[in-house]
C-alpha cells in the first residue's frame, strides 16, 4: 500500500533531456524535506518496488514501479530500499534516481542482485553510513540507535557492554559486519552478535573479532524505552581467545587460538560429556502471556519473494501468520558449534533474500490436527544461529562463526522474518503446534552429538475460529490436547512411516526403481511412465501430493536428487509431498511458425517473470516425429525435451530453465506427420514449474490453424513476433521479427500524423537496426510489410 502522494510519471531521460529541475523539488512544511523517487522501469516493471525506512526500520512509504514523491522530517535519519522481486536489478539504461531536498542522491541502475539501499538525511551517528569512528574505551550515545564503526587493531575477544554504567532504560546491542544493504530490526536478524537483557535490562556482548575488519556497533533500546536519554557503553579488549587447541582431546576448544595447557583426552573421568539443546517451553508456550507472545496478523506475501522462495507461506496474497518466538538453551556442558559458513562449513545455506547465511535442517515448527496427520503451514528453512545470552556460560559465537556455547542460548523473536505459521488455509478447529531442534542429531562441526533428544521440542495447544469463511482467524490457547507420538510410540519423535506405510522404512517418495536414492535414472522413468501413460498416483510417486503424476513430480524428485548429491537448496525438496503453486509468475505457450513443406511448426513461450524449469503440455492435430530446441539458454544446457506421439515434457535436469522474456521467442521445432485436411492446436498445457520449483499458471494462446495440403501456407501476424530490443531506444535497438514466410520484408517509420519519417532497405533477414539519430523523443508508428501480409504498432523513443 502507498502511503506517499503520485508524481507525473516521466522517463529519466526525457526529464534530463528537457531540463525539467523543478520537478526535483516538491512543497513540504516546515521541517520537512521533499523526497522524489524517478523511477525509469525496464520491460520488467512488475520486479521492482522500494521502500522507505526509519532509524528502527519500520517502513514509513513504499511503492511499485511507479514515480513517486513524498515529505520526511528534517535532520532524521532514513534510508531508501530498491528491490527487484527476479534478483538481477534494473537493465541498463533504465533505473531509478533518488532526489533528496531537491539534490540528486543517487541513481540505481544495473544487476544490483534483488536490493540495494542508500541512508538519505542522516546527521552523524544515525545511521550505519553515517557511524562515528571508535576505538576501545567508554563511550555515551546521545541517542538510542547511534551507530558505531570499530575497526579492531588486534585479533581476540572483545566485550561490548551497557551493564554497570549508570544506564537506566532498556538497552540492546546489535553488532553488524556490513552496511552496504543492511536492513536492521529490533532482533537478532543479520547481526553479528546481538544482546538484550544480560544484566537485568542491561546488554553485554562477548565476541571473536577479526583484525582490519569494519564492524558497526548499534547501541538502542527495546522500542522507545531509552527515548530523550544517554546511553553509556564500553568496549573492551580481553585478547586472543584461549583453551585447549589439540582436536583430539575430549575438552577441544575450537576458537582457541593459544592453548592454555587444559587438553584431556578420552577415558578422562573429567571429559564432558556433549551439548544438549533443549527448547524453553515456558517461552514458548507463552504462559502466562499466551495473548501477547503468539499474535495472530496478516501478512502480504505478494510483497515478499523470500516468503516464495523459502516456502514460509503456502499461498500468495493475504495470508494470516501466527508469529511467536523460541528459545533455545544449551544445557549442555559442550558447544554447540556449526562453523564458519563463509569457510565451507557443511549444512548452510546462503539467502540472497536476506542477504546472509542459514543453517538447514536445525529447527522447524509442525502443525498437527487431532488425529496426528501433520498439517502444511509453511516452514522456516533456515536459522543464524548465535549466542544471544547465556545464563551459566561466556558467549562467543555469533554470525561470522555460529553455535550455542555451552551455558548458552538462542532466541528467535516472533519478529524475525518467517518466525510464524501460515493458518490461512487450515479450517477451524484444536490444533497442536509443535516445535523441535536438531531432532535428527545431526553431529556439528566438530563431531559433537547431542546427549539427549528428549528435550529437544516443545508444544503447545491451540484453536483456530473465524467469523466467516476467508476471515482472519481468532487463535485461542487450549488447555490440553492429545500430544503427537511418532511411529516407535516416542512422542513428537521424529520416526516416521514410509510410504510404504513401514515405520522408518527405507521407501523413498520419488525413488520409483527402489535403490534407497533418488537419482536422474528415476526422473527418467517418471517421464517415459507419464508420456506411455503407464503410472498412475500412489503414496510413494506423488512427489506434490495433488493425487495426479506429471513433470511437477519428476521436477521434484530430480530437485531432491541433486540435494541428496550435495546440492543445498532454500527447500527441502526431499521433505515430500512438496508443492506450491506461485499465482505470481505465469507462461503462456503458442503455436509460431508453421512450414508445411519441411513439416515442422514451432512453439514459442512468454514467460515475463520467471525463468522456466519445466513444462507438460499436449498438441492435437499431427503426429509428432521429433523435436529440435530452438533457445539459446537451452541449447547448451541439460534442458531435455521428451515426447510421445502428441504429448511434450521439457525439464532442465540441471536445474536450469529457459530465461523470461517479455515477448513470445521459439523454445522448440516439432517435426510432424499428418493427414492432410487437419487443424493443428496446443490441446492443452498441463503445468509448468519456474527455478524455484513453484508450479506456475501454464496457458496456451487458442489459435489454431487449419492446413488443406503440404502447399498451404499460413499468414498470420500473430506469427511474426515482433519485438523490439531494448525499448525505448535510446541509441540503438534491434527491430526483430518471425520471417517464417522467407520473404523480403519492409520496414517504415511514421510520426502520429502519419508523416513517413524512414524507410528500411527491404530484407530478407528477421531484423532491422533503428537508430535513434535526429528523432526526438517521442511515440512513433512503424509498419513492417511483405508481399503477403503487414503489421504496424507503436514503439517510444526517449
Amino acid at each position: 500500500m502507498k502511503t506517499s502522494t503520485p508524481l507525473l510519471h516521466l522517463s529519466l531521460i526525457t526529464l534530463l533531456c528537457l531540463n525539467i529541475n523543478n520537478v526535483h523539488a516538491i512543497s513540504c512544511d516546515a521541517g520537512e524535506v521533499g523526497v522524489v523517487i524517478l523511477i525509469d522501469p525496464d520491460s520488467w516493471p512488475a520486479e521492482t518496488s522500494w521502500a522507505i525506512t526509519d532509524a528502527d526500520g519500520v517502513i514509513i512509504a513504499e511503492g511499485d514501479a511507479e514515480s513517486d514523491s513524498l515529505c520526511v522530517a528534517e535532520g532524521t535519519c532514513y534510508t531508501f530500499h530498491l528491490y527487484d522481486s527476479y534478483g538481477d536489478g534494473i537493465y541498463t539504461p533504465h533505473g531509478v534516481e533518488l532526489f533528496y531536498d531537491g539534490a540528486l542522491l543517487a541513481t540505481f541502475t544495473g544487476d544490483f542482485d534483488y536490493s540495494t539501499s542508500i541512508d538519505m538525511g542522516c546527521p552523524p551517528g544515525t545511521s550505519c553510513s553515517s557511524a562515528f569512528d571508535v576505538t576501545t574505551g567508554t563511550y555515551t550515545a546521545s541517542a538510542p540507535n547511534t551507530w558505531y564503526k570499530f575497526i579492531p587493531e588486534e585479533f581476540g575477544t572483545y566485550q561490548i557492554t551497557t551493564c554497570d554504567l549508570e544506564n537506566t532504560c532498556n538497552t540492546q546491542i546489535w553488532v553488524y559486519d556490513h552496511c552496504a544493504g543492511l536492513i536492521p530490526s529490533e532482533f537478532a536478524e543479520g547481526t553479528t552478535y546481538y544482546n538484550d537483557d544480560w544484566c537485568d535490562e542491561q546488554s553485554f556482548i562477548s565476541g571473536i573479532f577479526e583484525t582490519e575488519k569494519e564492524y558497526y556497533i548499534r547501541i538502542g533500546d527495546i522500542e522507545t524505552s531509552c527515548e530523550g536519554s544517554e546511553i553509556n557503553w564500553q568496549i573492551t579488549y580481553i585478547g586472543p581467545p584461549s583453551g585447549c587447541t589439540d582436536p583430539y582431546a575430549c575438552n577441544y576448544s575450537p576458537l582457541a587460538v593459544i592453548d592454555d595447557g587444559s587438553c584431556i583426552y578420552p577415558g578422562d573421568p573429567d571429559c564432558p560429556l556433549g551439548p544438549d539443546l533443549t527448547l524453553d517451553s515456558t517461552y514458548f508456550d507463552g504462559l502466562p502471556y499466551f495473548s501477547s507472545d503468539f499474535s495472530i496478523e496478516s501478512y502480504n506475501a505478494d510483497w515478499d519473494d523470500c516468503a516464495f522462495e523459502e516456502a514460509c507461506v503456502t499461498g500468495v496474497g493475504t495470508r494470516y501468520v501466527l508469529k511467536f518466538g523460541v528459545k533455545i538453551d544449551n544445557i549442555g556442558d559442550v558447544d554447540y558449534h556449526l562453523g564458519s559458513p563463509g569457510d565451507g562449513a557443511p549444512g548452510f545455506i546462503y539467502s540472497p533474500c536476506h542477504g546472509h547465511w542459514h543453517y538447514a535442517d536445525y529447527g522447524e515448527y509442525i502443525l498437527y490436527d487431532e488425529f496426528g496427520n501433520e498439517i502444511p503451514s509453511g516452514h522456516k528453512n533456515g536459522y543464524a544461529v548465535m549466542d544471544v545470552g547465556c545464563f551459566d556460560g561466556t558467549p562467543k559465537y555469533g554470525g561470522g562463526n555460529m553455535g550455542i556455547s555451552a551455558g548458552c542460548y538462542d532466541i528467535y523473536g516472533r519478529g524475525t522474518s518467517c518466525q510464524w505459521v501460515d493458518l490461512t488455509d487450515i479450517p477451524d478447529g484444536n490444533y497442536t503446534l509443535v516445535a523441535r531442534v536438531n531432532w535428527l542429531n545431526n553431529p556439528d562441526a566438530d563431531g559433537n552429538t547431542e546427549i539427549n533428544l528428549s528435550n529437544n521440542w516443545t508444544s503447545v495447544c491451540i484453536n483456530l475460529e473465524r467469523d466467516a469463511p476467508g476471515d482472519m482467524p481468532t487463535v485461542t490457547r487450549v488447555d490440553s490436547c492429545a500430544p503427537y507420538y511418532d511411529c516407535y510410540g516416542e512422542i513428537f519423535g521424529s520416526a516416521k512411516y514410509d510410504c510404504n506405510g513401514e515405520c522408518n522404512g527405507f521407501a523413498r517418495v520419488g525413488d520409483l526403481n527402489a535403490d534407497t536414492a533418488r537419482t536422474a535414472v528415476d526422473v527418467d522413468e517418471y517421464i517415459e511412465r507419464i508420456l506411455s501413460n503407464t503410472i498412475i498416483a500412489a503414496s510413494c510417486n506423488d512427489a506434490n501430493g495433488d493425487g495426479d503424476i506429471d513433470v511437477y513430480d519428476a521436477a521434484i524428485v530430480d530437485g531432491c536428487a541433486w540435494q541428496e548429491a550435495g546440492v543445498t537448496h532454500i527447500i527441502n525438496l526431499c521433505n515430500m509431498p512438496y508443492g506450491f503453486l506461485n499465482t505470481s509468475d505465469t507462461v503462456t505457450f503458442n503455436i509460431g511458425e508453421i512450414n508445411t513443406a519441411e513439416e515442422y511448426i514451432d512453439i514459442y513461450a512468454k514467460n515475463m517473470t520467471a525463468d522456466i524449469l519445466g513444462f507438460q503440455l499436449s498438441l492435437d492435430g499431427l503426429i509428432i516425429d521429433s523435436i529440435e530446441k530452438l533457445a539459446p539458454s537451452i541449447e547448451t544446457s541439460d534442458f531435455q525435451i521428451q515426447h510421445s506421439d502428441k504429448e511434450i515434457i521439457g525439464l532442465g535436469y540441471n536445474e536450469q530453465g529457459f530465461i523470461k522474456n517479455i515477448t513470445p521467442l521459439p523454445l522448440f521445432r516439432i517435426y510432424f506427420t499428418t493427414i492432410y485436411p487437419t487443424t493443428i492446436c496446443i490441446d492443452y498445457v498441463t503445468t509448468a514449474i519456474n527455478e524455484d520449483y513453484h508450479e506456475v499458471v501454464a496457458l496456451k494462446n487458442d489459435a489454431c490453424y487449419t492446413l488443406t495440403s503440404i502447399n498451404d501456407l499460413v499468414y498470420s501476424t500473430d506469427l511474426l513476433n515482433i519485438n523490439i530490443y531494448p525499448h525505448p531506444i535510446t541509441e540503438q535497438s534491434v527491430f526483430s521479427f518471425n520471417n517464417y514466410l522467407h520473404t523480403d520484408f519492409s520496414l517504415y517509420l511514421y510520426d502520429f500524423t502519419g508523416r513517413l519519417l524512414r524507410e528500411y532497405p527491404t530484407t530478407s533477414d528477421d531484423e532491422f537496426i533503428i537508430n535513434k539519430e535526429e528523432l526526438p523523443s517521442g511515440m512513433y508508428i512503424y509498419k513492417l510489410k511483405s508481399e503477403q501480409i503487414s503489421s504496424q504498432g507503436k514503439f517510444i523513443i526517449q
